[in-house]
């Protein structure tokens, strides 16, 4: 009788840890999953860093001035927020009418998203 006891106990055990290992296989899948999103989303983020570079490099010759002034910032866990004035004097004539020596003044925010202490997203608004 008590063999047949701690046969069931155990038969009871061996469940609750296969089922248990179920639950485990089935949260790293969920996990590999995240992972392979956020290094999509960060190559992503790469490429789009170096077309920014690239953009940024093209377009100092457009301005004889510029000045860039952080207004506020807001940081939380995730992200960064940053309010910014721009103002740039043109070098140039732009196509939409604007001329050589005319000031241009925006106003934009960056928005920075960070994943394990790197920046994984940039979004500028203006």
């Amino acid at each position: 009788m008590l063999r047949n006891t701690l046969l069931i106990k155990l038969k009871e055990q061996q469940k609750e840890q296969e089922e248990a290992h179920e639950v485990l296989l089935e949260q790293i899948a969920k996990l590999q999953k995240e992972k392979e999103a956020i290094l999509a989303k960060a190559e992503e983020s790469e490429a789009t860093l170096e077309a920014f570079k690239q953009q940024a490099e093209q377009a100092k010759d457009y301005f004889s001035e510029r000045k860039q002034s952080i207004m506020s910032f807001t940081h939380t866990n995730d992200q960064t927020i940053i309010e910014i004035d721009y103002e740039a004097v043109l070098a140039i004539d732009f196509p939409n009418g604007m001329k050589k020596g005319e000031k241009l003044i925006l106003k934009g925010r960056s928005i920075f998203e960070f994943y394990e202490d790197t920046i994984s997203a940039i979004t500028d608004i203006s």
